[in-house]
């Protein structure tokens, strides 16, 4: 998605606007999607990556959010091959979205392998949700994650802030958002395990109540709270900094 004028707005606001390319989850894709070919989808987001999008002038600095179901659905698959190629030819990385509370990110990292993506440019979002899945131990998450980052991908805690118990849409099972204590103790194991240089961490602010304004934790939560969780849970000043700084210049630069 892009913002009305994303130059602008990140000239009045000090922030770096990062934007991204490619289609989410299968149900909203575009009209005319089916139908279309891998390769061509591949080349439109080639284009959007090396001149803009549209007559905006705003080059994508990211694939991405692909969206993935459990199980991937037909058309999904289709566009994490789309990816993969258009990943090849710019060298950008690939964020993706994989389903909330489940172990969806090996059959992603297998579709984004067999189509050629360098996994290493390969981002995993929301698998912190795993800590919370009901049919999963907190060691059992930690493996799982530890089995990802294995591939040489980013494992990325990105609803940091977000717990409670969430009923499931039709779109994911039932489960339970961790703790941020829970985040920061399994982060912490990744390190252990010589993990550290693939952790990414960030809010996912997709709801109003997430908002300061409405009473929820808001864009500033890992500056002001979390970092303070990750610091009891064992991380230093130079820890902090390489999940905070280090790792997502690295991911971005291509």
């Amino acid at each position: 998605m892009v913002s009305p004028c994303p130059m602008s707005t990140a000239r009045a606001t000090g922030v770096n606007i990062v934007c991204g390319c490619g289609h989410y989850l299968h149900f909203v894709h575009p009209p005319g999607a089916v139908e279309e070919s891998t390769d061509s989808i591949a080349e439109r987001l080639v284009l959007e990556l090396t001149e803009g999008i549209g007559d905006t002038g705003v080059r994508p600095g990211i694939i991405g959010e692909i969206g993935t179901s459990d199980p991937i659905h037909p058309q999904e698959a289709k566009m994490l091959r789309a990816a993969a190629r258009a990943q090849q030819e710019t060298g950008a990385a690939i964020t993706v979205h994989c389903n909330l509370g489940t172990r969806t990110g090996v059959e992603v990292l297998r579709l984004l392998g067999a189509a050629g993506a360098d996994l290493s440019r390969v981002v995993l979002g929301h698998v912190d949700f795993a800590l919370g899945h009901l049919d999963m131990s907190f060691e059992g998450a930690v493996s799982y994650h530890k089995r990802l980052a294995s591939s040489g991908c980013f494992v990325e805690y990105d609803t940091v802030g977000a717990d409670g118990y969430f009923r499931g849409t039709g779109l994911e099972r039932p489960f339970w958002a961790p703790s941020d204590r829970q985040r920061a103790e399994a982060i912490a194991c990744l390190l252990d395990d010589g993990f550290g240089d693939q952790i990414l961490i960030s809010h996912d602010i997709c709801l109003k109540h997430y908002l300061l304004h409405y009473g929820g934790f808001g864009y500033g939560h890992i500056l002001r709270e979390f970092v303070h969780n990750l610091k009891d849970a064992g991380l230093g000043d130079t820890d902090i900094h390489r999940l905070m700084v280090e790792n997502p210049a690295r991911m971005l630069a291509h």
